[in-house]
């Protein structure tokens, strides 16, 4: 009976007090409906002339412009305003005079504000910032840019005041970003139809022009890779990319009209480019451009393969699409590839002395020209003696000397050859040293494929080895310059350690 009571009285206490708080709700919102909150009237600007004086801010990728919108008096109660950012009333702006002539509308992907402002109460004005692409400007460098900013709808009893709800935001993209700090991406060393990129740089080109010295070249066992620098004027910020593309029809058209003398295209097909699509990291200032080819293509392109090339083989590229930013306005770079500068074994062809009596410096036989099977070696058969020196070259390198020197194995028909420059033209003292057990082997010489020893005799040096290597001198008349010397073996029976030129008259 006692529990019974309770649970009651309980149920008694709840039903007030569900009662009592009904009462109060009814009183407060009773004096709710008396309470009043008075409206603003809301004003955007009619124009925002963004250049030098005004308020703006540059960022690495924006470019913020402050927008105040303005109320008739203090908000009393927050609310929200849409906006939106509008590019299609631009050109109508422009044909009805309220903008000058030549004014650009920016993209509709290049400007853009918040579509919902949430006004605070307590304010008389409100700031919120428009956003116009960077890369935009600097694309657009030295031209006016026009957005126009809408409101769009209020909320909360506010109204905007009639004929104040557009604000024409006018960007001096010249006054906005500085000369100096805008992005432009070009190539690392400047080039054009007049002054071609000469690989390697320092050669003397056919062409005559000027050679630029910051490039870089790799020679490899079979390939030469070439390496083009890229670079960006203007503030470091994010990672971005830039294409870069062949334009053969550029360097048909400098041939054809004289510009580009003794030069010869050299075919998309021969190159490989590892990278068409160039990146730069974060905050990078350059980038490398690459692209390679095989030697033997290359040298191949030479009259015949001891002759020196006759025409400057030459390639060009485009730089296109960024990502972001601008490429500069002479975008287009014009290559020059020596075919003679890359046959040498170290680079610059064994010099042949010209003073009277000058004894020139060894030309070693395993120290023959690149080029490959065809170009500047043949070989009849797989590879003999030391494996690993110049592989994959089939040319029997012995492994007895230290440096490496000699070629022995030799077969009827093989050959090497060897760039030499000589300095003057006269006549030399040419001794060729070589070892043989017997004295059947017979070699020839050739200079630009012309033969200036023929046939000759090796005798027999050693009754045991082929390691015992004498002088077999000739006299030759050489011209001064640059020359492919072929050594040729007629009958194959000998060890070669090289070559060596005394001047005599």
């Amino acid at each position: 009976m006692k529990r019974f009571f309770t649970k009651w009285q309980m149920a008694v206490l709840a039903v007030i007090a569900i009662a009592t708080a009904a009462c109060k709700h009814e009183q407060l919102a009773d004096v709710l409906s008396k309470e009043t909150y008075p409206a603003v009237n809301v004003t955007l600007p009619t124009k925002l002339d963004i250049g030098t004086g005004t308020p703006f801010t540059v960022n690495a990728g924006d470019v913020s412009v402050p927008v105040t919108i303005a109320f008739s008096g203090t908000t009393t109660r927050a609310f929200n305003i849409n906006l939106a950012a509008s590019v299609d009333t631009v050109a109508t702006l422009v044909g009805a005079g309220t903008l000058p002539a030549g004014t650009i509308a920016f993209t509709s992907s290049t400007a853009a504000i918040p579509t919902v402002v949430s006004v605070p109460a307590g304010v008389t004005s409100y700031t919120v910032n428009l956003s116009v692409s960077r890369s935009f400007l600097e694309l657009n460098y030295g031209k006016n840019i026009a957005v126009v900013v809408k409101a769009t709808s209020i909320d909360k009893g506010n109204k905007f005041v009639a004929g104040k709800t557009t604000s024409i935001v006018y960007v001096k993209s010249g006054e906005v970003l500085t000369a100096g700090s805008v992005h432009v991406i070009s190539f690392g060393a400047t080039a054009s139809s007049a002054t071609p990129l000469n690989f390697p740089a320092g050669a003397v080109s056919a062409i005559g022009s000027t050679p630029i010295t910051a490039v870089n070249y790799v020679i490899g066992s079979e390939s030469i890779t070439f390496n083009i620098p890229i670079k960006i004027q203007g503030d470091l910020g994010t990672a971005f990319t830039v294409d870069m593309v062949s334009v053969p029809d550029s360097v048909t058209k400098y041939i054809t009209n004289g510009v580009l003398k003794n030069a010869a295209l050299y075919p998309d097909s021969k190159i490989s480019i590892s990278n068409p699509k160039i990146s730069f990291p974060d905050n990078s200032p350059t980038a490398v451009f690459s692209f390679s080819t095989k030697i033997n293509t290359l040298l191949a392109l030479q009259p015949a393969p001891s002759v020196p090339s006759d025409k400057v083989q030459t390639l060009a590229f485009r730089l296109q699409n960024p990502s972001k930013f601008q490429v500069a306005t002479a975008n287009t770079i014009y290559v020059t590839l020596d075919c003679n500068a890359y046959r040498p074994y170290y680079g610059t062809p064994f010099l042949v002395k010209g003073d009277i009596n000058a004894v020139s410096s060894p030309i070693y036989c395993a120290y023959y020209d690149f080029g490959g099977e065809g170009v500047a070696w043949h070989d009849n058969n797989t590879k003999d003696g030391d494996g690993a020196f110049r592989a994959p070259d089939y040319v029997d390198v012995v492994g007895d000397y230290t440096p490496r020197s000699v070629v022995g194995w030799n077969s009827n028909g093989e050959w090497l050859t060897y760039s030499i420059y000589v300095e003057k033209t006269g006549t030399y003292q040419m001794d060729q040293y070589m070892g043989s057990s017997n004295s059947n082997g017979r070699f020839s010489i050739f200079i630009d494929n012309v033969a200036i020893v023929s046939n000759k005799t090796v005798p027999q040096t050693s009754t045991l080895n082929y390691g015992n290597q004498q002088a077999i001198p000739s006299t030759v008349t050489l011209t001064a310059g640059y020359h492919i010397m072929k050594m040729f073996w007629d009958v194959g029976s000998m060890d070669v350690r090289g070559t060596i030129f005394t001047r005599r008259s």
